[in-house]
């Protein structure tokens, strides 16, 4: 995902990338039209770019939608999280230059969900984006993973925020709450073996660069 979102945002100046979406996992009977229809239920979209082979004109599964407002993108994550096209649950994360995207490291980790088949824990995925949404913005759709342990699978969550002040009230109100049938555990995920995200020279940075970002 990363070269292909390098290779387009060559094409976007910082502006239109804080208002662009990157959409995948789209189904090869959806077309520009579709895209179209379906997210101007979120704002007035600008344009949209869907990639194709040149020789049998197929698009590769994903798509670049601009919005003219960031707002706009920000609500179609939220609007559209989860949602199924055609049979296939399509990925919608924003699209943001390497700079920019880095303000913070506000990623956190979500465990001890629900240990139940995957297909269940998978579907909880909107309930966590609209409840963790409820903190502040989150850059990117929360992650599933699982785990295996002597007791079974167990299945954890990432998800990042564009602030810490979002991601620290995250934490402070869900961690040790009963959720998705289990009591789970908030904290910052780990970038290293050792050291957690949210150290205070990354709030340093991220208030740094939220500063020359404003300007």
């Amino acid at each position: 995902m990363s070269s292909i979102i390098e290779k387009y945002l060559t094409e976007y100046d910082v502006s239109e990338a804080d208002k662009s979406l990157y959409v995948s996992n789209l189904d090869k009977n959806v077309d520009e039209e579709i895209l179209w229809e379906l997210f101007t239920q979120a704002g007035f979209v600008k344009k949209i770019k869907m990639p194709r082979d040149i020789r049998t004109n197929l698009h590769y599964g994903y798509a670049f939608i601009e919005f003219f407002k960031e707002q706009d993108a920000i609500y179609a994550i939220k609007l559209f999280f989860s949602l199924k096209l055609y049979n296939k649950t399509i990925s919608v994360n924003r699209l943001r230059t390497d700079d920019k995207s880095s303000i913070s490291n506000a990623n956190i980790f979500i465990g001890n969900l629900s240990s139940d088949t995957s297909a269940k824990v998978v579907s909880n995925k909107k309930q966590i984006y609209d409840t963790f949404s409820a903190f502040g913005v989150i850059t990117n759709a929360p992650k599933i993973y699982k785990s295996y342990t002597k007791k079974g699978i167990k299945f954890y969550c990432m998800l990042s925020y564009e602030s810490f002040e979002a991601s620290d009230s995250a934490i402070y109100a869900m961690n040790g709450q009963f959720f998705c049938g289990n009591i789970i555990v908030v904290t910052y995920s780990f970038k290293t073996n050792k050291i957690r995200f949210g150290t205070i020279t990354e709030r340093m940075l991220s208030e740094n660069r939220k500063i020359f970002y404003n300007k």
